[in-house]
């Protein structure tokens, strides 16, 4: 069963009591197009300060607005097609629909409302094959539904047979390819499909089922040198590595990974680095490059331990980067590059909260303790950036277009929550836009064009997407989608 978007992740037992009880189901999905919303069409609050009664910073808020932004486990990333990025929202009467923006207001609006109501469903993927968006929907009355579309209400419909599958999810692409599989259900999924993005060049590649232990997994997919590799449970609850070409003969077993632990209520990660993946989990990180004699346990450099409690990695350049523990309860921030020799810790850290990882290029940002670190994958580069006391959210960075980047700090750290970077202490300052005193939260930088697009709450709108060229004059907000969670400035 659906859940519907919130402020917080539902925990698994309210999922279950979902399931269990059941609910009463939306409106059923229709075919016909509606007019879709415009940014600039529809009445809302102007963002224009008219004074600034309290000078200076603005006071940090108990909690943030959620606003339009949809914070959910499984929720899709945005996608790029030509020159228009795709992602989804939350409309006070229209629920998680898809939207669009060329990075202009005007060009910011709603794509099809594909599930009538407010409380209608879920997006649970967006992936653009073969210059198409398909987008994956999922309902307690109709169940998961595939769609394809060119961005236009009009030419958005539903892709393909639906008898040939009946309730498709996990789309990822990989080598122009769409990967999905049949939810069968709970969280088992049912065989493996490959589209070329027209009906008839969708095939099914694989029949058996597999269990994960979250409906919405996509961290367990991933694309390496061309090739499709996820990590699932068999029958018994082994968990497994599996890859595909994109042929029937191709799709296999790689190996049986069954000297991981995953922590409770995880779920498993692929991270690609070239044609490697590697599997982070509490009892050791797994590393494949696609063979059986390939997937082995990584080992720090000189060491007959294996790594443990890896957190999530951070591609940067060319080399992975994770904190872990050698085995000796020594906590760290290593690198590898999927080899014994080529893996080693950098630094121990400090005691404090927990770190956070950027990727700047070909050049590691951190924070740890009270402090900002930068590194090139050496000890020796691996620097203190003095007077910076920052929180950084891992993974959260964009390049703009003038070089320098975009990095987001947490919102309890008591600083901005929107930072620009060259990577040096003097370099690094807070973004704020010229008609707004700053931002309480900031989230899911993405490079579009000639800026990012990302989402913030200036503490009047709540979450909602902006677009920023790295410069106060060019930060502004793209749409007020959520209006009713807007309030009084």
């Amino acid at each position: 069963m659906p859940l519907n978007p919130s402020h917080h992740r539902p925990p698994l037992s309210c999922l279950l009591l979902s399931a269990a009880l059941g609910c009463a189901g939306p409106a059923p999905e229709q075919d016909s197009p509606q007019q879709a919303l415009s940014c600039i069409s529809t009445p809302g609050l102007p963002l224009s300060l008219v004074k600034d009664l309290q000078v200076g910073r603005a006071p940090r808020l108990d909690s943030w607005n959620q606003g339009s932004w949809v914070y959910m486990d499984g929720a899709p990333a945005p996608v790029t097609l030509g020159s228009t990025l795709y992602f989804t929202a939350i409309g006070e009467s229209t629920g998680q629909e898809p939207w669009r923006t060329d990075g202009t207001p005007e060009g910011t609006r709603l794509v099809r409302e594909l599930l009538p109501g407010n409380t209608g469903g879920l997006i649970t993927g967006l992936a653009a094959v073969g210059g198409s968006l398909f987008i994956n929907t999922e309902t307690a009355l109709s169940g998961n539904t595939l769609w394809k579309s060119d961005g236009t209400p009009e030419g958005t419909v539903h892709f393909g047979p639906r008898e040939g599958w009946k309730n498709p999810g996990h789309l990822t692409t990989c080598n122009g390819q769409l990967f999905f599989q049949e939810h069968a259900g709970a969280a088992t999924f049912r065989g493996l499909w490959k589209s070329d993005g027209t009906p008839e060049g969708t095939v099914q590649l694989a029949s058996r089922p597999w269990d994960f232990p979250q409906l919405h997994t996509s961290t367990s997919f991933t694309c390496a040198g061309g090739t499709l590799f996820f990590v699932a449970f068999d029958d018994a609850w082994n968990l497994e590595l599996w890859k595909s070409d994109g042929t029937a003969g191709g799709t296999m077993r790689v190996a049986a990974l069954s000297h991981v632990m995953i922590p409770h209520g995880d779920t498993p990660a692929l991270f690609a680095v070239g044609s490697r993946v590697f599997i982070p989990a509490a009892y050791g990180v797994w590393t494949s490059d696609g063979t059986p004699e390939g997937t082995t346990l990584l080992h720090g450099e000189g060491s007959p331990e294996p790594l443990r409690f890896a957190t999530t990695p951070l591609l940067v350049g060319d080399m992975l980067y994770f904190i872990a523990s050698n085995g000796l309860d020594r906590l760290g921030l290593w690198t590898s590059d999927g080899t014994a020799a080529g893996t080693r810790m950098l630094t121990e850290l400090p005691s404090g909260p927990p770190p956070g990882l950027v990727s700047l290029g070909d050049t590691l940002l951190f924070s740890a303790g009270d402090g900002v670190y930068r590194s090139n994958g050496t000890p020796e580069s691996t620097v203190r950036l003095d007077g910076l006391s920052l929180r950084l959210r891992s993974e959260e960075s964009a390049r703009l277009p003038d070089g320098r980047w975009l990095i987001t700090t947490w919102e309890d750290s008591g600083a901005p929550s929107l930072w620009v970077t060259d990577g040096t202490s003097a370099g690094t300052t807070p973004l704020q836009p010229s008609e707004a005193r700053g931002f309480v939260r900031s989230d899911g930088l993405t490079r579009h064009g000639d800026f990012v697009v990302f989402w913030a709450d200036e503490g009047i709108h709540g979450m909602e997407p902006w677009v920023t060229d790295g410069t106060p004059a060019g930060t502004r907000m793209l749409c007020d989608i959520f209006r009713t969670h807007a309030a009084p400035p």
